[in-house]
């Protein structure tokens, strides 16, 4: 489940020791090749221009990409593990993943429908049913009007085998903006399959804390959800 932010790290980050060493490394640079001459001076020049260049690539790959990896082990909460802390941060990067997910799956469904012969006036509407049904085989709905979110159209989340349970509750909850409590599903909320009522209450955190785990890795249809089913959010 994603981080609750009331609890974020707070103590001081250890960058500031990278900094020092990045200056004391220029300036020994800088005075020994002040201090030399020929090729040793240029060794030192170059040194002193290409290491903060190298060190400024690395820092941004890992802001970017591993935020997580700048903080200690001890800046994180019991809660906020480096794990959980990198789902929040990366929240965004749901997206890419499933666009490819249904491009894929939409040109897979077009390839293996029949052709369309010349002249056909239902090639348009042919294609946008392919779109729909292949989504909607490909996805799993979720209702959000259960907790008064009467105002939105819902959610409807690419799935494949490899989806994990606490990957696909965390795409829910963001999608709640604040609705729940984090950590709370199981107790706050659940999710229910409208066509059987089936609550699925033994999943995410609860579920992961009680068999010893930091996180619910299980596949989607290890707990009964596959693609093209319908849930519901339900306040508990």
């Amino acid at each position: 489940m994603p981080i609750d932010p009331s609890k974020a790290p707070a103590s001081t980050s250890p960058l500031w020791i990278i900094a020092l060493f990045i200056v004391l490394s220029e300036v020994m640079a800088g005075v020994a090749s002040i201090a030399t001459d020929g090729a040793t001076r240029i060794i030192f020049a170059v040194f002193a221009v290409g290491f903060p260049l190298i060190v400024f690539a690395v820092f941004s790959y890992l802001l970017v990409g591993h935020t997580a990896k700048l903080y200690a082990p001890s800046q994180y909460s019991v809660d906020i593990d480096p794990e959980r802390f990198a789902v929040g941060v990366n929240a965004g990067g749901f997206t890419q993943p499933q666009v490819t997910l249904i491009a894929e799956a939409v040109a897979q469904a077009i390839e293996q429908s029949e052709p369309a012969s010349h002249g056909d006036a239902n090639v348009a509407s042919r294609a946008v049913e392919v779109f729909r049904q292949t989504i909607f085989q490909s996805s799993v709905a979720v209702d959000l009007d259960g907790i008064g979110d009467g105002g939105s159209d819902g959610l409807v989340i690419p799935v494949d085998r490899g989806t994990g349970v606490d990957d696909f509750l965390d795409q829910v909850w963001f999608a709640m903006r604040g609705r729940f409590r984090a950590f709370t599903y199981g107790k706050d909320w659940v999710l229910v399959d409208d066509e059987n009522r089936k609550e699925f209450r033994e999943a995410g955190t609860a579920w992961a804390q009680k068999h010893g785990e930091t996180r619910d890795r299980r596949p989607l249809s290890e707990i009964g959800i596959s693609p093209g089913s319908n849930l519901r959010v339900v306040a508990l």
